[in-house]
């Protein structure tokens, strides 16, 4: 009678615990068999990770303080579940040289979010590593979810590319605020973070390289979404590094039940990206369309990017993305999916390419043509 006595209040302690804190543990797994045919270069077909969603393991939780005052943490790192690797991280937001990102391949890297903060009737604030707010807008609509073979952001610069940014998606080192929903569905966000560079070095720039800020608001109610977001990394132009990256997006989405339709621009640029004195610049229009016939969802999107070099007599390229998708809920957490995509060149030489196993063309004005078959399941 006494040990059940022990147990009973053993289990009230922890119930009283749980109600004023928790931690979840939660996470994706995401495979597909994909292939890619390239103008002019070697044909692939393989297994690639993250083509519906991306694969990701990670804990978050929060505590109540009393009051309406919560401390919230969030850990959270991409997964290759196609190798069974971690996926890298860019540790200080440099564009380039020793101090850039480190490379797939390692084991867990919590490089999607690694924030603690506060929240409470005034917003949320976080501090450490987490997604840029501009970027969170460039994504938050496509029928595709920025994954696999049809990425939108394959028509953008993206971290690791010929550009060499590493501030695209996520900043570390960041003081991010987040507003309360006001005026029934608008949110603003505010962000600085920092490069931690302490000195000029090799690759490493000036010692505000990595510094940026972004700024981004946007609209939830019903039907009707609207997103607007700017962002800006400092750099150093040299003959290795690139300068100062900004990034600019608006989306803007509505759902009229029987279809979703979806609406992206984005505008990026790049100071002495090819040239000292240049800028160069990338600027995307991206449609899409979702249409659900019970547990199927029918996708399609068009892309367009025009990418300008600044320097005079090079002509502009322009990237075009058609793609087709389906995919079919075997339940809440599980679906299957297929994509087909094509990207063009029209221009003096290739720049854009397929997400998944696609490479950029051989020669001026080349196409990759990329599909892919996968499983989905979140936890």
């Amino acid at each position: 009678m006494k040990k059940t006595l022990v147990a009973l209040a053993a289990l009230a302690v922890a119930g009283v615990a749980s109600a004023q804190s928790s931690v979840t543990l939660y996470g994706a797994v995401d495979a597909a068999l994909s292939g890619s045919t390239v103008d002019g270069g070697a044909n692939r077909t393989g297994m690639i990770n993250s083509g519906y969603g991306s694969s990701k393991l990670g804990f978050m939780g929060t505590e109540d303080l009393g009051g309406g005052l919560k401390a919230n943490f969030k850990l959270e790192g991409g997964l290759a579940n196609d190798n069974g690797t971690g996926k890298g991280a860019n540790t200080n937001n440099q564009n380039t040289g020793a101090a850039a990102a480190v490379a797939g391949g390692q084991g867990l890297v919590f490089g999607r979010f690694s924030y603690v903060g506060l929240s409470g009737g005034w917003g949320e604030v976080r501090l450490g590593r987490d997604y840029i707010s501009t970027f969170l807008i460039q994504v938050s609509v496509d029928p595709m979810n920025t994954n696999g073979v049809a990425d939108a952001l394959s028509l953008l610069f993206r971290g690791g590319s010929s550009t060499g940014q590493a501030t695209v998606a996520n900043a570390s080192n960041m003081i991010g605020y987040t507003t309360p929903v006001i005026a029934g569905g608008l949110t603003a966000n505010a962000q600085v973070w920092f490069g931690e560079n302490a000195a000029n070095g090799a690759g490493a720039g000036a010692s505000d390289s990595g510094n940026g800020y972004a700024v981004s608001a946007r609209y939830g109610n019903g039907p009707i979404f609207v997103g607007l977001g700017t962002q800006t990394t400092r750099g150093t132009a040299s003959a290795t590094t690139t300068g100062d990256f900004t990034s600019s997006s608006l989306a803007a989405s509505y759902d009229f039940g029987m279809a979703k339709v979806t609406y992206t621009y984005s505008r990026e640029t790049v100071n002495d990206a090819v040239a000292v004195g240049t800028q160069l610049t990338n600027s995307t229009n991206h449609l899409g369309l979702a249409v659900p016939f019970g547990a199927t969802t029918v996708k399609a999107t068009y892309g367009r990017s025009v990418y300008n070099t600044g320097v005079a007599g090079i002509a502009d390229v322009t990237g075009t993305m058609v793609a087709l998708g389906a995919d079919y809920a075997l339940s809440k957490r599980t679906r299957l999916y297929g994509t087909w995509v094509r990207v063009s060149n029209d221009g003096p030489f290739n720049i854009f390419t397929t997400g998944g196993l696609g490479s950029v063309p051989v020669g001026a004005n080349g196409a990759t043509a990329s599909w892919q078959l996968g499983v989905f399941h979140s936890f």
